[in-house]
C-alpha cells in the first residue's frame, strides 16, 4: 500500500511539474521582466472619487530596475520600476474569546518615469497587483469609493 502511494504521489508530481506553467513558483520581479506589457483595459468599480489619467501605451519591465513606457502617440518615457512587498496581519476577537488572525501578501508596483523631450512625468502607484496568467496581471489602485483595476497583456 505504501509503494502504491508513493508511486501515485511522484506520478502526480511529474504530471504538475512538467504540463503546467512554472510561473507561479518564479517572483513577481521575474514574471514582470523580460516582455512588453500594453495596457488592455481599464475597469472602475464602485465610485472612485479621483479621477486618474489613463496611461494608455506600452511598458517594458527590465531585471535592472529600469523601464520604458511608450504611449500610443509616440512619447517615449524612461524610468524606473520596484515591486514592494507587504504583510498584512489583521487580528480579531472572535465571539467565543479565540484571537483570529488573516495573514494577506499584497505587492505594491511604483513605477516612475520621464520624456526627456517634453520634461513630461509620470508617477503611477498600483496599490497591488496580481498575476492572472503568464500573460496577463491586473494592477490595482484604490481609492476612497472605489476601486480601478488595469489589466496589462503580453
Amino acid at each position: 500500500m505504501r509503494n502504491k502511494f508513493t508511486l501515485i504521489a511522484l506520478l502526480s508530481s511529474l504530471i504538475f511539474l512538467t504540463g503546467c506553467s512554472k510561473d507561479i513558483l518564479r517572483p513577481y520581479e521575474d514574471r514582470l521582466e523580460g516582455g512588453t506589457w500594453r495596457l488592455d483595459r481599464v475597469n472602475e468599480v464602485g465610485f472612485p472619487r479621483s479621477s486618474i489619467t489613463i496611461l494608455r501605451g506600452d511598458y517594458t519591465f527590465y531585471s535592472d530596475g529600469g523601464m520604458v513606457y511608450q504611449d500610443r502617440y509616440g512619447g517615449f518615457f524612461e524610468g524606473d520600476w520596484q515591486i514592494r512587498k507587504f504583510l498584512s496581519d489583521e487580528c480579531y476577537i472572535d465571539d467565543w474569546g479565540n484571537s483570529v488572525c488573516n495573514s494577506e501578501y499584497w505587492r505594491e508596483l511604483t513605477i516612475y518615469a520621464v520624456d526627456y523631450d517634453t520634461r513630461e512625468r509620470i508617477r503611477i502607484i498600483f496599490d497591488d497587483i496580481r498575476f492572472t496568467g503568464t500573460n496577463t496581471f491586473k494592477g490595482y489602485i484604490y481609492d476612497v469609493g472605489g476601486t480601478y483595476i488595469f489589466t496589462f497583456r503580453r
